[in-house]
């Protein structure tokens, strides 16, 4: 008895601790898409998990379109000096194949 209930704590401790090791792969995975769609923002947020990057993510996969309003959840320091640069990579082809991946990527 005493052995199952080890047995079932260890693994269910495992797939805890998976997503974690995983993570990076699904940060890898949302880049790929956005790059698929065209949409070059790591040339301008370092990091797509980061605040500004997620929240971004978060407005397109909620069906915005509009580079300037894609814009607004952005750091201050982001929309102050690099809007223009931001703008020009928010102008890409969102398709819903792609959209649906980064959904299910951000998901896990």
């Amino acid at each position: 008895m005493v052995a199952g209930l080890l047995k079932a704590l260890r693994m269910l401790l495992g797939e805890r601790g998976y997503p974690m090791v995983m993570g990076g792969t699904y940060v890898n995975r949302m880049q790929k898409y956005l790059e698929l769609m065209n949409i070059k923002s790591r040339n301008v947020i370092s990091q797509i998990e980061g605040e500004s990057g997620l929240k971004v993510i978060g407005a397109i996969l909620s069906g915005e379109r509009n580079a300037d309003k894609l814009l607004l959840p952005c750091h201050a320091s982001i929309r102050k000096k690099k809007a223009q640069e931001m703008n020009m990579a928010l102008q890409g082809n969102y398709g819903e194949r792609c959209l649906l991946l980064l959904r299910e990527n951000l998901r896990l």
